[in-house]
């Protein structure tokens, strides 16, 4: 087949118009516009633009997480093309030009795509015309086209694939699979995703022709090799490589959102946001699935499925049993429908669903695709194939009226649906960043940068504080001052201690939110930075919680620009940060009015609290004391049910110390809080998580506490503590569980230490 051919060039010419048509302001501008304003496309952009211009590493990014940095294939920052650019810098320095040649490469992935298609629908001997036009359709409806801004919106991965797998299968050799195999290394390290689509066309491909007795393919040590070099290798030697270059050894093995971002029927067949989606209401009104498993196949495609559906329902009932399986009659073509049925019904979250407490834990490199839904983009370019394939020849044979009334009707609805699809998406997508495009900082927003030197500071902390990545704790409050931390970032080269990263360590992370944590024992983070030069604050005061105040009260004001302050705290302030703790605390202790009531001190006459010391349960792994509560972890665990005495008012706060809260998927526990009146009638439940109520860490251990409201003197409280996501028979201890109304204080002075509310003070 001759690749160049006319139908090819057509191919070209009508998606470059397309693109043009749809996206064209943002070919003129695609230097100076980043695609969409929301955080993870501004994440992608600044970790490829940091690394690009300041990393001397390849394989090591160091703009956020300070001190530790990040692997880069944790940051999904478009990794091919910057390591090229990085290569290419050492000849001529193109870094000023990065954010154009990623956006074209993102825009002309859409291009390449429609050709690569067109050469699909030509190995099954379509018209060209007719395979020119399809191809550039299905190109333009893509799911992946809402990905623009981040690595998942390179559109021809996938197709050339399909289209090397096959290009093997009509001649294959060594070579191929070479080929094949280098291609597939190259494309999930723009994103391990790519693997899974992979994995589910190449697994489908050999498995079934290993049993199709034809030519080499059923021989088991040909089937083997080729599938070894293609699709086995490659990931091997991506994990060599991240093995070689990564210094983390403590990331999630269960990364957050396995069961959340799942597609479903409604997902793939229904029109959301269409002209026609009226029409399909009138059937059938679906709820919508999370954004991630929306991948819509289109009309064409829709139809075609469900006529697909009742002739082989029709072959079963006349016991055609050899054609029941083939929605074409292209072997291949077969294939990668099973494939794609079968990562549709995966994208559904099959076979977890089921029972997601056994699947989860023997499954191993398939729980780091968490969202689901994305592998039903494999069927959508599939059943598109499959649809517009199946049409052609359906019509071939067909009266004149019925051919060419249907294959131009069926290109018709294709293109309306692209124009619904694309039509003023390019707006959404339009965003430009006029901070980074004023090279001279002439702006008002800028221009504190020309007279400042920001060489002196070692970091930037924002406020409000931004942890995102390690699965296990979220810290993320509504601001937007994270789009000007990453600007004075890259105009600077200066690192923050932000992260919005993927899968960070968790021992990084902790000592990293032990920043913003309450006030409680020395920071360890302090150990591993570099210097002990002050660190900048950029600081929006309207946003931040009472810990973060705290912290901005301790730094010096420097200025104010129109969107946040700025602000230097010293190496020193966190030097010290924790060293009056006992002290202010003892003369806290000492003005205070407090009744002795027992082994405690209260600033309340009565007894109206409740505290489990748990000494009478002895255990080896103590918070304070000689005992703690242990029990499995995966069972429901009772810290405490009854009732309060010597009710005081409605506002009371709970909390206790959990062990092993560093540890991978503790903090994703589920606390359960049930409020029942005097007749024992539930009125209340509520639900929380010690990642949300995560108070303060020392070492292993983890404070959490939690206010509660109470109706009636004689309501009971049943505070509950479990984990579905760990394996059974994982143990949880905690201890020294507290109950008491908000507005009392309690304290114990011993030899070495002050107790407040369940904080021990050292001195």
């Amino acid at each position: 087949m001759k690749i160049f051919s006319k139908g090819f060039i057509l191919t070209f010419i009508l998606s470059l118009i397309l693109l043009c048509v749809f996206y064209g302001s943002l070919l003129v501008h695609c230097n100076t516009i980043y695609f969409g304003n929301s955080r993870d496309a501004l994440e992608s952009y600044y970790t490829a633009l940091y690394h690009l211009r300041y990393d001397s590493s390849y394989f090591h990014q160091g703009g956020m997480n300070y001190p530790y940095g990040e692997n880069i294939f944790f940051t999904g920052g478009h990794i091919p093309i910057i390591f090229f650019l990085k290569l290419l810098n050492h000849i001529v320095n193109v870094s000023d030009y990065a954010v154009g040649i990623i956006n074209i490469s993102m825009l002309l992935s859409i291009v390449f795509c429609a050709l690569t298609i067109y050469l699909i629908l030509q190995e099954f001997s379509l018209p060209s015309v007719y395979s020119a036009l399809v191809a550039t359709g299905i190109a333009f409806l893509s799911p992946q086209i809402q990905r623009l801004g981040g690595t998942l919106a390179y559109e021809f991965l996938i197709p050339v694939f399909m289209y090397l797998l096959i290009r093997f299968y009509k001649k294959p050799s060594l070579k191929k699979s070479i080929l094949i195999g280098i291609y597939t290394f190259f494309a999930i390290s723009f994103h391990l995703y790519f693997f899974s689509f992979f994995g589910f066309l190449s697994f489908f491909y050999w498995v079934i022709l290993l049993f199709s007795h034809e030519r080499g393919f059923s021989k088991i040590g040909f089937a083997a090799k080729h599938f070894f070099l293609q699709i086995i290798l490659p990931y091997i030697a991506l994990n060599l490589l991240l093995t070689i270059t990564n210094h983390v050894h403590d990331r999630t093995q269960y990364p957050w959102g396995f069961f959340v971002y799942t597609s479903s029927w409604a997902g793939v067949l229904y029109p959301y946001g269409k002209p026609y989606e009226k029409m399909a209401h009138f059937f059938c009104n679906p709820i919508m699935p999370e954004w991630e498993g929306v991948s819509y196949i289109g009309a064409i495609a829709v139809c075609t499925l469900f006529i697909l559906i009742i002739v082989a329902a029709g072959k079963l009932l006349t016991r055609k049993w050899d054609q029941v399986l083939a929605p074409t009659n292209q072997k291949i073509l077969n294939i990668f429908f099973w494939a794609s049925m079968a990562a549709l019904l995966y994208s559904f979250g099959y076979p977890f669903v089921w029972k997601e407490d056994f699947f989860i834990h023997y499954i191993g490199p398939l729980k780091e695709i968490r969202a689901l839904g994305r592998c039903a983009w494999l069927f959508y370019y599939v059943m598109n194939i499959v649809a517009f394939y199946n049409i052609y020849n359906w019509t071939k044979n067909s009266h004149k009226i019925v051919r060419y009334c249907l294959i131009p009707i069926s290109l018709i609805v294709l293109f309306t649906d692209v124009y619904f699809y694309s039509n003023h998406y390019e707006d959404t997508l339009n965003s430009p960043v006029d901070e980074l495009a004023d090279k001279q900082n002439n702006l008002p927003e800028n221009a504190w940068l020309k007279n400042t030197d920001l060489s002196k500071y070692q970091a930037i902390i924002p406020l409000p504080y931004l942890n995102v990545g390690s699965e296990n704790v979220w810290i993320d409050e509504e601001s937007d001052l994270l789009k000007y931390v990453f600007i004075v970032s890259l105009k600077s080269g200066i690192q923050t201690t932000a992260v919005i990263l993927s899968r960070t360590s968790l021992s990084e992370t902790y000592k990293n939110i032990s920043l913003i944590l309450e006030l409680y024992r020395k920071l360890e983070i302090l150990k591993d930075m570099p210097n002990m030069k002050p660190f900048l604050v950029m600081a929006q005061p309207d946003k931040i919680n009472e810990q973060e105040k705290h912290l901005l009260s301790e730094c010096k004001f420097v200025l104010q620009t129109p969107n946040y302050g700025v602000y230097e705290l010293p190496y020193s302030v966190l030097q010290h940060y924790t060293d009056s703790l006992y002290s202010n605390t003892v003369n806290e202790f000492r003005k205070a009015k407090t009744y002795a009531i027992g082994d405690y001190y209260s600033t309340d006459s009565v007894k109206n609290f409740i505290h489990y010391s748990y000494d009478s349960i002895p255990d080896s792994i103590t918070y304070s004391g000689k005992g703690a509560y242990s029990g499995n972890i995966t069972k429901y665990n009772v810290l405490f049910e009854g009732s309060i005495p010597n009710y005081k008012d409605s506002n009371y706060v709970f909390s206790f110390w959990m062990y092993n809260f560093t540890t991978d998927l503790y903090p994703r526990s589920t606390i359960e809080i049930m409020l029942k009146d005097s007749t024992g009638k539930l009125y209340k439940v509520d639900y929380t998580e010690p990642l949300h109520i995560l108070k303060t860490l020392d070492g292993k251990w983890a404070l959490l506490e939690h206010p509660i409201k109470i109706k009636h003197p004689s309501d009971k409280i049943k505070v509950t503590l479990w984990n579905d996501d760990l394996a059974k028979n994982t143990n949880v201890i905690m201890d020294e569980f507290w109950l008491k109304p908000a507005t009392t204080d309690i304290y114990q002075q011993g030899k070495d230490y002050i107790f407040k509310n369940n904080r021990y003070y050292r001195q």
